[in-house]
């Protein structure tokens, strides 16, 4: 099978690169900016080679970068999903579009693929209209996708600008870790478990379209993740300095997700607890 990986030189790009290696019986078809292809100029497809399975994580995700360049963000996500389908469109390919958490602020939880949708912010209203567009050519052109809709994914490797990173980014440059709000709640799931459901819904036959979400089932504080990591750290030098922060309009004070759905259809639980994760995160920094 030609499987093709948008964003592959990304930081979840190169686990899922290295999961679809493990089998040695696909071959890999790498598309990222950082090998001079831009996904969202149409005249960029053309360097694009047959494939049989799409999983396009390409995209601009910093939620905080959403806000003061929501122009870009909107355009750069919406044409790279875009010209990303009409080559599905036109091979006759499957898409397995990486979404994020597009649920807002929950109703009840924990959140399943039912609960009602809601942007939250300029990136996640992207991903929306990202998902949208998924529906639209299965609807239209019969393009069969999957949307994998990860909720807080964490990792060796990270960009520091994410929480788990950048207490990690702290914890090496003194003993002073700064938390501006101690208290949200996130349900964290760990970069290789991620893509181990890319993995499955890649290789999953169903024809149609359908939702997953990818979560651990748990919800932890910021505090918690702080003090967990000081523990996993084995040093008992590190303070944890809290800062009174007015909170964002778009925070959300819990998330929790369900991942029944996709243990049930993909076979996918996650592996790596949280307290390994972390770990591993703190050892790969090193």
């Amino acid at each position: 099978m030609r499987i093709a990986v948008t964003g592959s030189e990304g930081f979840v790009g190169k686990y899922l690169k290295a999961q679809l290696q493990i089998t040695g019986q696909h071959e890999i078809i790498p598309l990222d900016l950082a090998l001079g292809i831009d996904l969202s100029d149409e005249t960029c497809l053309q360097q694009v080679p047959q494939f049989d399975v799409v999983i396009h994580l390409a995209g601009l995700s910093f939620v905080p970068d959403s806000f003061k360049l929501p122009a870009l963000f909107y355009r750069k996500n919406y044409m790279m999903t875009l010209n990303v389908l009409e080559l599905c469109r036109m091979y006759n390919s499957k898409i397995v579009y990486v979404s994020s958490y597009v649920y807002g602020n929950p109703v009840y939880l924990p959140i399943d693929e039912k609960h009602p949708l809601a942007a939250y912010n300029p990136y996640a209203q992207t991903k929306l209209m990202g998902e949208q567009l998924c529906q639209a050519y299965h609807r239209d052109f019969n393009v069969n996708g999957i949307v994998i809709r990860p909720f807080n994914i964490y990792g060796p490797g990270q960009n520091p600008s994410f929480l788990i990173a950048s207490i990690i980014c702290q914890m090496q440059k003194g003993q002073k870790i700064v938390l501006q709000d101690a208290k949200p709640r996130r349900d964290f799931v760990f970069v290789e478990d991620v893509a181990d459901a890319l993995v499955r819904a890649a290789l999953n036959n169903e024809i149609g379209f359908d939702a997953f979400n990818v979560s651990s089932g748990e919800s932890h504080s910021v505090e918690e993740i702080a003090q967990m990591l000081v523990t996993a750290s084995r040093k008992d030098d590190y303070q944890i300095e809290y800062k009174t922060a007015e909170r964002r309009s778009y925070d959300i004070m819990e998330v929790r997700g369900s991942f029944d759905k996709i243990s049930s259809q993909l076979g996918w639980k996650p592996q790596t607890s949280l307290q390994d994760g972390l770990e591993r995160s703190l050892q790969g920094s090193q």
